[in-house]
């Protein structure tokens, strides 16, 4: 098991509308480590995709030196792992960024997963949404 099991979700509300994501992460003894829910305004569901890795990513360097990065988002990882052509223009600058992150994260595993597997980040993109990036408890 990796050191660091980052967990993460994007989410858009229509094809463009209130988007979020959601991040929760473990430590290599399952205990969770962190819990974020981000408010990004409206973006697609594209973008929202992107800017969820990108959390994970960002949440994950430095912080461990093997970790496995889950999301639900098939499209994203197979840009990523080069296993489809190029990203859809509204998110180019989003998967350098990503690429970019992933050059300095040698050990990361990218990992497609199912919804209920990520089903926490996804209720955290959820709140982040309803509550427009006010923050309250999140649970």
């Amino acid at each position: 098991m990796s050191e660091l099991v980052v967990k993460v979700y994007g989410e858009a509300r229509g094809s463009r509308g209130l988007a979020g994501t959601g991040l929760i992460a473990y430590n290599s003894q399952g205990k969770e480590i962190a819990r974020e829910a981000n408010f990004l305004g409206v973006a697609t569901r594209s973008q929202a995709e992107f800017r969820a890795v990108l959390s994970g990513l960002h949440f994950a360097r430095g912080r461990s030196e093997s970790a496995d990065l889950l999301t639900a988002h098939t499209t994203v990882v197979q840009a990523l792992t080069r296993e489809r052509h190029g990203p859809a223009a509204e998110v180019v600058a989003l998967y350098a960024e990503a690429s970019n992150l992933l050059e300095w994260l040698p050990t990361l595993a990218l990992q497609v997963v199912s919804e209920e597997e990520v089903e926490v980040a996804a209720r955290l993109a959820s709140v982040a949404i309803d509550t427009r990036g006010r923050r309250r408890a999140i649970g």
